[in-house]
C-alpha cells in the first residue's frame, strides 16, 4: 500500500492530487487499485510522502513501533492514523455493497497454491522487531529492505543456497505480503544483500538489542557466552579464516570457522563473531566483550556465564577488571584436586525439580566453588570408563600374547603400548604396564592402579563451578550455569534448522554474511517462541513451521453466467491450531485480503470486491 500522485490541468495550472493505492494483478499485468483519494496533502512536504505511506501501512498492519518517533514525525503519525481510520470505514461500506454474481460450478479452477502461513509469520515478526525501520535507518533502500526480509525469512522457513532461494520465492506469497513484484530477486541480488547486511552488522545488532529489550522487557544482568564451529564444503582457498581445528561437528577432515555468540538471560542474541577455525576458545573472550559492549554498552555488575574452555585464569581476571562477575566451569583435568573434598563433603539435593542433582559448597579465597554431582553423569562416566577399560584390556592381552611368543621386539612393543594408551585416554591412566627382558625374553605384565581407579570412581558425575558471586544461593548458581544450554540450543537451531552448516561459500565475506543471515533468522525464530512461551505454549519453531505449511494463497478462476471470468486471489482459512498461534502472537489471522479481477469477453477488465454465489 502506497501513495501515488495524480496530476490534473486546469487552464494554465497543474494541480497534484494524491491517491492511496495497492498493487493488483490483472490479465494485462500489474495495476494500481485506488483505495482512497487523499486530496492535495498540502500540509505534507514532498519528501515525507514516502514515510507517510509506510506509517499508514504499519497502522493498518497492526505493527508496533519499537523505537521512539522523532519529533518531526509526530504530525505524520497523526495523519497516518486519520487516513487509516478512513480506509477502515470505507472498506466497511464497500462490504455492505458487495456484488452478487452467479457462477458455473463446472468452470471453477484453482491454481498457484503459494506458501503463505510460515512466511507470513516471519514477515510479521520482522516488522514487529522493527527490522524494516532498522534497515532504513542503516541506509538501506526500499528494495534492499525487501531483499533483506526475503533472504532472512527464506532462511527461517526454507534454508537453502541463494540459487535455490531465488526460485523458492516464486512459490510463496512473499510478493503479495510485500505488495511488490519480486522479479528482481536472483542469486546475485541475494549475494549482494548478504554482503551489505554483514557490512552493517554492528548497527543492526545494536538496534535489535534495543528493540528486543523494549518489546520483551529484557534486562542485561546475565550474559551467556559459548562457541561452536561449522565446517566448509570445499577448500575455501579465498577465506583466510578457514582452517583445520577442533571440530564440534566431528568433521576433522574439513576446514572450519569458530562461531561465538553472546545471549542474554532470555536467550536473545546480543552479539556474534567469527574466528579462524583453529582459534582456541580462551582467545575469543576479549573480542567478544568488545562486541557486546559496542552493541549494548558496558553493563557494570553483569554476570558472565561461560564453559571451561573459555574460562582461563587470564579471562577470569579480564572479567573482574571490566567490572563483570563470573560463573564458570573448572577445567576437567583439575578435578582430581578435589577428591578429598568430594569424599568427605556433605552433598545436598537441589529442590524437587532436580532430584538427580546434588551439590556441595566450598569457599576459598573470596570465591565460591560448587561441587555438583549428577546421577545421570555418574552412570555415563562409569559406562565410558568401562568401555575403554575393556578395549585396553583386550588390546594389552593380544600384545602380551605376541610378546610371549617372541613375535614382537621391545621397541615395537613399547610403541604399541603408547598407541593403545593414546587411543584409550579415558581409561589408560588406571592401567599399569611393565615390559621386562630377562635372558633375551620379553615379558609384559599389566595391572590396575587401584588408587587412581578409586579416585576416578569418586569423580564420576562430578563437575565444579567457580564464581565470585558469593551472595547467591547454591541452587541459583547452578541454575544460572545451566542457562548455557540456551546457547547450545541456539547453535543446534542454527545448524539443523537455519542452514548454517555446512558452508559452501569460498570467500570470507560471503561465509560471514551467510552466518549473519542465519543469526538474524534466529532472532525471528526466538521471538516467536518467546511470545508463545509467555502464553504457556512450548512449541518449537520446527513444529510451528510444519503446522503453517498448510496455509496457502490460492488463485481461483470461475466463470459466471455472463461468460465473464473472475480471478480470485484468496487465502485458505486458518485451522484451529493456526488460529490459536495467531492469537497468542497478536497477529491478524487473515494474512491478506481477498482480491479479484474480472475478464469480460468483450475485452474490458475490472477490479473489484465481490461475494460469489452459485
Amino acid at each position: 500500500m502506497y501513495i501515488v500522485p495524480s496530476r490534473k490541468k486546469s487552464g494554465d495550472k497543474t494541480y497534484t492530487y494524491y491517491n492511496l493505492v495497492e498493487g493488483v494483478r490483472t490479465s494485462k499485468g500489474p495495476r494500481h487499485r485506488v483505495i482512497l483519494s487523499l486530496g492535495k496533502l498540502e500540509h505534507i512536504d514532498q519528501e515525507s510522502i514516502k514515510l507517510l505511506s509506510r506509517l499508514i501501512d504499519q497502522r493498518l498492519g497492526g505493527q508496533i513501533r519499537l523505537l521512539p518517533p522523532e519529533a518531526d514525525e509526530q504530525l505524520l503519525r497523526q495523519e497516518a492514523e486519520r487516513i487509516a481510520q478512513m480506509v477502515v470505514q470505507k472498506n466497511a461500506v464497500d462490504r455492505e455493497h458487495a456484488e452478487v454474481v452467479n457462477v458455473k460450478l463446472d468452470r471453477i479452477e484453482a491454481s498457484e497454491a503459494l506458501l503463505l502461513g510460515s512466511v507470513y509469520l516471519g514477515e510479521r515478526m520482522w516488522k514487529r522487531l522493527g527490522l524494516h525501520l532498522i534497515m532504513s535507518e542503516c541506509g538501506f533502500s526500499a528494495r534492499q529492505c525487501s531483499l533483506a526480509l526475503v533472504e532472512v525469512v527464506a532462511r527461517l522457513v526454507n534454508p537453502g543456497s541463494e540459487l535455490a532461494t531465488s526460485s523458492w520465492i516464486a512459490r510463496t506469497a512473499l510478493s503479495d505480503l510485500l505488495g511488490e513484484k519480486l522479479d528482481y530477486v536472483n542469486k546475485d541480488s541475494l549475494y549482494r544483500i548478504s554482503d551489505q547486511l554483514w557490512a552493517k552488522r554492528e548497527p543492526i545488532e545494536r538496534a535489535l538489542a534495543k528493540s528486543e529489550a523494549k518489546l520483551f522487557d529484557l534486562e542485561q544482568t546475565i550474559v551467556l557466552y559459548d562457541l561452536t564451529s561449522t565446517y566448509f564444503e570445499g577448500p575455501a582457498m579465498g577465506n583466510p579464516k578457514a582452517s583445520m581445528g577442533y571440530s564440534r561437528d566431528n568433521r576433522g577432515d574439513c576446514k572450519q570457522l569458530v562461531v561465538g555468540m553472546v545471549l542474554d538471560e532470555a536467550g536473545f542474541p546480543k552479539a556474534s563473531e567469527t574466528w579462524k577455525g583453529n582459534t582456541h576458545d580462551s582467545r575469543t573472550l576479549e573480542a567478544m566483550l568488545e562486541q557486546l559492549e559496542s552493541r549494548c554498552g558496558k553493563s557494570a555488575g553483569a554476570t558472565v556465564v561461560m564453559d571451561r574452555g573459555i574460562a582461563s585464569a587470564d579471562n577470569v581476571a579480564r572479567l573482574l577488571e571490566g567490572g563483570y562477575h563470573y560463573i564458570v566451569a573448572v577445567a576437567g583435568n583439575t578435578r582430581h584436586r578435589w577428591v578429598d573434598e568430594i569424599k568427605t563433603g556433605s552433598f545436598e539435593r537441589l529442590d524437587g525439580n532436580h532430584p538427580q542433582i546434588e551439590v556441595c559448597r566450598k569457599e576459598r579465597e573470596g570465591e565460591s566453588y560448587l561441587l555438583v554431582r549428577s546421577a545421570k553423569r555418574v552412570a555415563k562416566d562409569k559406562a565410558i570408563r568401562e568401555r575403554f577399560s575393556l578395549r585396553i584390556e583386550s588390546e594389552l592381552t593380544k600384545l602380551a600374547a605376541s610378546v610371549a611368543a617372541q613375535k614382537v621386539k621391545a621397541q615395537k612393543a613399547r610403541e604399541r603400548i603408547g598407541r593403545i594408551r593414546q587411543r584409550n585416554q579415558r581409561a589408560s591412566r588406571y592401567f599399569v604396564t611393565e615390559l621386562s627382558e630377562n635372558d633375551g625374553e620379553l615379558k609384559l605384565t599389566r595391572g590396575i592402579d587401584e588408587q587412581k581407579l578409586a579416585d576416578a570412581q569418586t569423580l564420576d558425575g562430578v563437575y565444579i563451578l567457580k564464581t565470585d558471586r558469593t551472595d547467591l544461593e547454591s541452587d541459583k548458581l547452578w541454575s544460572l550455569y545451566m542457562m548455557l544450554q540456551r546457547v547450545e540450543r541456539s547453535f543446534r537451531y542454527l545448524k539443523s534448522n537455519l542452514g548454517i552448516r555446512p558452508i559452501y561459500h569460498q570467500l570470507q565475506h560471503r561465509s560471514d554474511g551467510h552466518i549473519f543471515i542465519s543469526i538474524l533468522a534466529y532472532h525471528l525464530l526466538h521471538s516467536i517462541e518467546q511470545m508463545l512461551l509467555a502464553h504457556g505454549d512450548h512449541r518449537s519453531w520446527p513444529t510451528i513451521n510444519e503446522e503453517f505449511q498448510t496455509q496457502r494463497m490460492l488463485t481461483v478462476s470461475v466463470e459466471d453466467t455472463l461468460a465473464r471470468t473472475h480471478h480470485i486471489r484468496l487465502t485458505t482459512r486458518s485451522n484451529e491450531t493456526q488460529a490459536g498461534i495467531y492469537q497468542m502472537l497478536n497477529v491478524n489471522p487473515k494474512p491478506l485480503p481477498t482480491k479479484r479481477y474480472v475478464v469480460d469477453p468483450a475485452g474490458s477488465d475490472e477490479n473489484e470486491d465481490a461475494v460469489l454465489t452459485t
